[in-house]
Order: structure tokens, then sequence, then C-alpha cells
């Protein structure tokens, strides 16, 4: 038997390197391993692992595609008869990676309830292999419209198509001169920079055709024109390879930001709105909520909270990476109303809707940390005050209640100024650690997990194994950081730049940290030579 089995393989390996030894047989080997690949992940995961709840058993039936999808560029792609491919064919099989690990932890688009292509082999499959987002999953941070996508983004096929030729014609314009001797070598690399968007750019403009045009799916623009970022939030969070700044945000972020792996019920939910209205549950909801439906004897008590939108992007991908002009956009406020048939009553509820509003809206958007219980303190005491006031129906009665509203805020004001003067020392009895601190862990880790995924692409590249482009992605997190105190600082003295000047200074600037951890690497290693070199083979310019 063990005999049959040895004659079997080798005579397996021996058609494998046949079929590879020409040109046509090597693509038709790559793109037959690829789909078979993507089949069996695809069957394996709908049918198989999808039965487990998320969590730690369907996170290890996901575990072997993970790796295998990983490990799979060097065995689809010789780098040395196709350099031009490992970088697109590794950024799809990783794409498809994340994906499938999200799903364990239950994250991501294959996670998300009430999605028409959970119920479904061939789409799911599509969702899973192929380097898309669903529109109706899609976020990403932008002000005050997490979900702000680009108007001239394509969304039909025809869109899609004319997307693909105009991204293969410039991709190919800034190759040539990205090689070009005669330009500086800063402004040689920023024509490699968008000859590399541009082309990747291409490459996944042609899945979402595909995934339009086959399986129906309304699918979400990769690359948003990077080269008019205005900054590096911008940059990374906004406007560069948005599908995997998703993906990195479900998978790293997130969780990093929660607190835990497997998010809970109520968070599924919120993920699920924010595909919608974008928007997410302030500290308090839980305990807004409960006081609701525990108030069943008149006057009823109405205590909602309006939340900013969800920001989006690992980057902010994402509220730490966001930019003070984005975040200054966010805003909070609290009502609280008693339900009264009585005009006179109505007409004092308004008026004090009004005075709690102010209260709470300024109290949500000051710039200092403040206790959920200072806030939902205060609240009880604003609400209590104003049903006391709409069953009196005085007038005397508004005096108790700003009485009172100044009460909650005073409490509230004495526990910043208790919080300002213990700054830097730990709280144990709070119930959340600083959050500030958490998306600065979150940001970094998230560039950080970047890094090393860029590190094993430049090792399946090249084969070598070097710490720079490692380094290059997690920078980005501290640059980012001194980027946004500086921009803060700019606008409190009105300084802020005319868009065309940020937009070249952002450039320049990104180029510049590339220079000797990104594209120095690329030149030293032949890197960028031997996908030259690959590229006039395709075309029939080699010597």
């Amino acid at each position: 038997m063990s005999t049959v089995l040895s004659q079997a393989l080798a005579a397996a390996q021996h058609a494998d390197t046949w079929v590879a030894s020409t040109s046509i047989g090597y693509s038709v080997r790559m793109y037959l391993y690829f789909y078979t690949l993507s089949i069996v992940a695809s069957c394996w995961v709908f049918y198989v692992a999808r039965r487990l709840q998320p969590g730690f058993w369907r996170a290890l039936l996901c575990l072997p595609v993970v790796v295998l999808q990983l490990a799979a560029t060097p065995f689809l792609v010789d780098r040395n008869k196709a350099a031009v491919l490992v970088v697109p064919v590794c950024g799809i099989l990783s794409l498809a990676a994340f994906k499938v690990a999200a799903f364990g932890i239950g994250r991501g688009p294959l996670a998300l309830p009430d999605c028409p292509w959970l119920d479904n082999l061939a789409k799911f499959g599509a969702v899973l292999s192929m380097p898309i987002i669903p529109r109706q999953v899609f976020k990403i941070s932008k002000g005050s419209n997490p979900n702000a996508i680009s108007t001239s983004a394509p969304t039909t096929p025809a869109q899609f198509l004319y997307s693909y030729g105009c991204k293969t014609g410039g991709a190919t314009i800034a190759s040539t001169l990205a090689v070009w001797p005669v330009l500086p070598e800063l402004m040689r690399h920023w024509f490699y920079a968008l000859s590399l968007s541009l082309s990747l750019g291409a490459i996944w403009d042609f899945w979402c055709l595909s995934a339009v045009m086959f399986f129906g799916l309304d699918i979400a623009p990769s690359f948003d024109k990077p080269w008019l970022s205005s900054s590096f939030a911008d940059y990374w969070s906004r406007r560069w390879n948005l599908t995997t700044t998703y993906m990195l945000r479900v998978l790293i972020y997130e969780p990093v930001m929660e607190g835990r792996f497997v998010p809970i019920s109520s968070t599924a939910s919120i993920h699920k709105s924010a595909a919608t209205a974008a928007t997410a549950t302030t500290v308090g909801d839980a305990d807004v909520l409960k006081a609701q439906t525990e108030q069943t004897e008149k006057p009823q008590i109405k205590i909602t909270a309006t939340a900013a939108p969800a920001p989006a992007g690992p980057e902010d991908e994402s509220d730490a990476e966001q930019s003070p002009r984005d975040s200054s956009s966010h805003s909070h406020s609290s009502i609280c109303s008693c339900d009264s048939s009585n005009d006179a009553k109505q007409l004092a509820d308004q008026e004090q809707e009004d005075l709690c509003s102010k209260d709470v809206s300024g109290l949500f958007s000051d710039s200092k940390i403040v206790r959920s219980e200072d806030v939902k303190g205060g609240l009880r005491r604003q609400c209590a005050a104003v049903c006391t006031a709409s069953n009196s129906g005085s007038s005397a009665s508004l005096t108790g209640i700003a009485a009172a509203s100044q009460s909650g805020k005073d409490v509230t004001q004495q526990q910043q100024r208790e919080q300002q003067a213990t700054a830097g020392a730990a709280v144990p009895n709070a119930k959340r650690p600083n959050r500030l601190l958490r998306r600065i862990a979150a940001l970094q880790a998230t560039f950080a997990f970047s890094g090393l995924w860029h590190a094993l692409i430049f090792y399946y590249a090249t084969g070598l194994v070097t710490y720079h482009w490692f380094t290059f992605f997690t920078v980005q997190a501290p640059i980012m950081a001194v980027e946004a105190i500086l921009i803060k600082w700019a606008q409190s003295r009105g300084l802020l730049l005319p868009k065309p000047v940020a937009i070249f200074l952002t450039n320049f600037l990104l180029i510049v940290v590339a220079n000797p951890l990104f594209f120095g690497p690329c030149d030293w290693s032949g890197m960028c030579t031997a996908m030259m070199n690959n590229v006039k083979e395709m075309f029939g310019f080699a010597q």
C-alpha cells in the first residue's frame, strides 16, 4: 500500500513539474491550485466551522484554513518566474485568511447576521475568497460620516471595467517613470508608490467586477485616490487599500478596543447597525435603557443618548488615528423629558429639555474624561427634578429643577477636578480603563500586525528576512499621534494649511519615511528589478 502511495505521489509531482515547465501550463497550474484552495476553504467554513458558536472551538476549526492560505503563496507562485504576481496573490490569500480568522471569533463580513451571502455557498465563497468587502458591512472613518465613500467610487460592472482600464493605463505610465534614471530618487519612489496603488487598485477592481457580474454583490471600493491624502490618518484610514483596512480593523483593532476576542451580542448588533446608520452606543446606554423599562408609572421618564458616528479604519481604523479635525465634528447630547397631556406641563417639559440638553451636552463635549457613574448620576438627578416639575405644574418648581441640574453639574465638575489632580495614577475601582490609552494600544497593535504581514510578503517576494518593512508600518502609529497633536495645536491658533499644501506635504513626508524603510529594501534586494523585468517579459519586451 505504501509503495502504491509513493508511486502516486511521484507521478503527481512529475505531472506538476511538466505542467509548470511552460508558461501556459504554469498559469493553468497556478489558477487550478488557487481555485481548488478557495473551494475547499469555503466548503469547510460553510459546512463545518459554521456549525459551532464563535469562540475557541470554531477558531480552532478555522486555524488550518488560515495557516494553509497564509503559507500557500510560495507553492502557487515561483518568484523567479512570476515575481510580479507574488504581492497580489499573497495579498488575496492573506485577506481570505483574515476573513476566516475573524469568522472564527464571530467578526467580519462572514459572521454578521442577516447578510444575503450567508445562506448561499457560492456567494459565501466569493466573499471569503475574493479581495472584496460588501458595501452592506463596509465602514471607514471620514469625519462625521464614518461610511462616507467617494461619490466617484464605481458600483456597476461598467464603472468597475472603466476604472480597471484607467488604473491599468496609469500604472503603466507610472511604472515607466519610476525607472527613469533622470528623475531624483524621491520622485522615482513617488511614481513607484503611484504605480503600486494603481496596479493593486486595478487588480482589486477586476475582482469587484467579477463579484458584481457573477454573484450580484454590492461591493465597496478598495482604493479611494490615495495620492490625494491630506494627512497620514487620511491616507491609511480612508484611502489606501480599504479592503485590508476593514479587515485589520475587525480582526485587531476592535478586539483590543473591546478587551475581548469574541464580541457580545450587543456588539454584533452595533456592527449590523453600523452598515446602515453608522452609530455606536454611548457609555451609559445600557443603564439608560434599563431605566426606561423600569419607569412603568406616570410620569414616564425618557432618556435617550445620541452618540457620535462609529469611527472606522485601523486605524483610526479608529478613534485614535482620527485627526482632531474629524473628531471635533462628533457630538453627544442627552435629552430628559416627562410625558404629560397638560399644555402647561408640556411647556415646562420643553424648557427643561433645553436645560438638560445644554447641561449634558456640555458634559459630553468636554475634552476631559468623565466617568460613566458621574454622567448617569447627573442624568438621574435632572430627570427626577423634571418629573417633579411636570407633576406639580408650577413655575416655582423650575427653580428646583435648575438647582438640581446645577447640583449634578457641580458634582461632575468636582469629579473632573479630582481626576485631573490624580492624572497618571491608576484608578482601582474604575469600570473602564483609560480609553485614550486603549485607542493608542489598538492602533499600535494594528500597525504592528500589518508590519509582520508585510514582512511575510517581502520574504515571499525576495527570500530575505528583514526588519525594514515591519519598522515602516510600525512607526505609522506614533507618526499619526504626533500629527494629530500638531493639527490640534495649529487649529487652536488658526494656522490651518490649504488643502493642496496639506496634500503635497503628506505625499512628500510619506515618501521621506518610506525611502529608507520601504523602497530602499525594494531596490537593494532586487525586488523592483525582478518585477519590472517580469512585466517586460509578459509584454514581449525582453531582450
